[in-house]
């Protein structure tokens, strides 16, 4: 039997002592459909970024007019909202494309995983609900961008308080890295995946 995995995909086999065949291969997608603007983006208090903002195109935080979005560091959450039908046995995955760094997806108030690595789809199906579905996803980025919006502020008005001072440059062993804004963000496109 052939085990077919998606790209970065994984799986843990295990072999009981009274059978040595490998487990069912998962399921085929049939259908996919995007989930698209009008994500509403809401931001923590005090760390720089407005309350909230709407976005009808998914982008880096790094790509953002505001510059306060464009340095933001922490957990931000994204709201939105999908149809789903039941059909049949079809199982209905998630696929949140790029992600930076990590998320953790809420399907009507539940949470349905945690993601921090390629590829960013878990199955949501146990969580879904005949009509309209609510749905958050917490993406939680690196804290370099908001240590390089600090370099910008004088020390009463920086965000992040820490015991190494800001630096235009930083020393590592593997070389020289300038502080730099990095991507981050739910980058997408989502997807929902009918699999039968």
């Amino acid at each position: 039997m052939n085990l077919n995995l998606p790209a970065h995909g994984s799986c843990f086999i295990v072999f009981a002592t009274d059978s040595r065949e490998l487990p069912e291969t998962g399921r085929q997608v049939v259908h996919t459909s995007e989930i698209y603007g009008h994500w509403h983006l809401i931001f923590p208090e005090n760390w720089g970024a407005p309350p909230s903002v709407s976005l009808n195109e998914l982008i880096s935080w790094s790509d953002h007019e505001h510059e306060g979005i464009r340095h933001f560091s922490g957990t931000a959450t994204y709201k939105n909202t999908f149809e789903f039908s039941t059909e049949g046995d079809a199982v209905l995955s998630l696929d949140l494309g790029e992600v930076l760094d990590v998320a953790e997806v809420f399907v009507n108030g539940k949470s349905a995983g945690v993601l921090w690595t390629k590829p960013f789809k878990l199955d949501i199906q146990d969580h879904v609900i005949e009509g309209i579905n609510t749905l958050e996803i917490k993406i939680t980025n690196m804290w370099i961008n908001r240590l390089t919006g600090d370099l910008s502020l004088p020390p009463e008005k920086r965000f992040c308080q820490t015991n190494r001072p800001p630096e235009s440059r930083y020393y590592s062993e593997a070389g020289d890295e300038t502080y730099r804004v990095q991507p981050s963000g739910l980058i997408g496109p989502v997807f929902l995946e009918l699999r039968k």
